[in-house]
């Protein structure tokens, strides 16, 4: 069942979407270390940072009535943890939590083993690779489009979530 605000964000989405495709055609056409690069990355970080946003402030229970603003458990902290926060979503958010740190762990120990490894050739650093991509006017593109992906989705588990049901 689709709700009013579900049917709301469907058109913002497609517009987030289509302007960050948008920005990775730009992107794609401008030179490393420019402002005009800058001024594309820039955007691209606006547009998460604006988006993700708009979705909290829709679900902020300070626009509401109190009697609607109510979602349970946990739903006013940014993190899901926080009073009235059940055993199983502590133990989800520690476990999303062990997750990212050892992501994190595990690209530092690879940076720092391809950053004392010689040759170069044989253990490339992530910038190597990374590099190689942008050096093809598609690559760049297809990276920032990738990067703004990632970005909306790391991000997307702050704060209030349109997924979330309004028991109001």
């Amino acid at each position: 069942m689709r709700t009013a605000g579900a049917a709301r964000t469907r058109p913002a989405l497609t517009a987030g979407i289509g302007l960050g495709a948008a920005l990775a055609v730009a992107i794609a056409f401008t030179k490393r270390f420019t402002w005009q690069a800058d001024l594309v990355t820039a955007l691209g970080i606006a547009l998460i940072v604006l988006g993700r946003g708009a979705v909290a402030l829709r679900g902020a229970s300070w626009l509401r009535p109190p009697a609607a603003s109510f979602r349970g458990p946990g739903a006013y902290s940014a993190a899901g943890v926080g009073r009235g926060t059940s055993p199983e979503q502590a133990a989800r958010v520690g476990r999303a939590a062990g997750a990212w740190a050892t992501a994190a762990g595990a690209v530092i120990a690879f940076e720092l083993v391809a950053l004392f490894g010689h040759p170069r050739r044989t253990h490339p650093t992530i910038s190597s690779y990374v590099g190689s991509i942008t050096a093809h006017d598609p690559g760049k593109g297809l990276l920032f489009a990738v990067w703004l992906a990632l970005g909306w989705w790391a991000w997307s588990g702050l704060g209030p979530s349109s997924r979330q049901p309004d028991n109001g």
